[in-house]
């Protein structure tokens, strides 16, 4: 971890008071800074040489990902959840003529609070099955029925969507199962 500019300014100010590499470190030290006498002698002999305390232009690779990529991310992950990033990459490439990899789009869905993560399943209700039981479910309550006369058995032969290990999540938000078969079709 690099040294804070406001530290830095007060490790040039130490040392220009007469206080040893090691005298600054332990002063930084109590001050809640963790820094070693190594790095405060780096640090003083780059403002001696250059007389520069910021850093100095990295040069690294530039970024691939533009916001209308990440705009284009989110739209693809909202619109299906258990899109892999695979059908990503294809469908970026497609659109953007760009090439990145499954890690490129893992960290670019971090980065727009998107996180993969293990499915958890739970019995499909198809939407008739769905109306019918909350219909039947506000009978009940309307004649205040208890059941005492009912052995509940479930078996029901339902149809497989999509089905996949990993889902996308939204960090922060409520986790939501993804349906599942309970007899999956053979």
């Amino acid at each position: 971890m690099r040294a804070p500019i406001v530290y830095r300014h007060r490790i040039i100010d130490l040392r220009d008071s007469g206080l040893s590499y090691r005298n600054i470190s332990k002063q930084l030290i109590s001050e809640g800074l963790i820094i070693s006498h190594v790095s405060v002698r780096k640090i003083c002999e780059k403002y001696i040489q250059k007389s520069v305390i910021a850093d100095f232009n990295r040069s690294g690779r530039s970024t691939i990902f533009n916001q209308i990529h990440y705009d284009y991310l989110e739209q693809l992950i909202c619109k299906n959840r258990e899109i892999t990033t695979q059908e990503i990459i294809l469908k970026i490439n497609i659109k953007f003529s760009i090439k990145v990899s499954n890690s490129t789009i893992i960290r670019a869905a971090e980065k727009i609070n998107w996180s993969r993560k293990t499915t958890r399943y739970c019995q499909i209700v198809s939407e008739k099955n769905a109306i019918k039981r909350a219909l039947y479910a506000n009978f009940c309550l309307l004649s205040c029925d208890s059941f005492m006369d009912c052995v509940f058995i479930d078996e029901s032969l339902i149809e497989l969507e999509v089905h996949t290990l990993k889902h996308w999540q939204k960090k922060g938000c409520r986790y939501n199962k993804a349906p599942v078969a309970k007899h999956p079709l053979k």
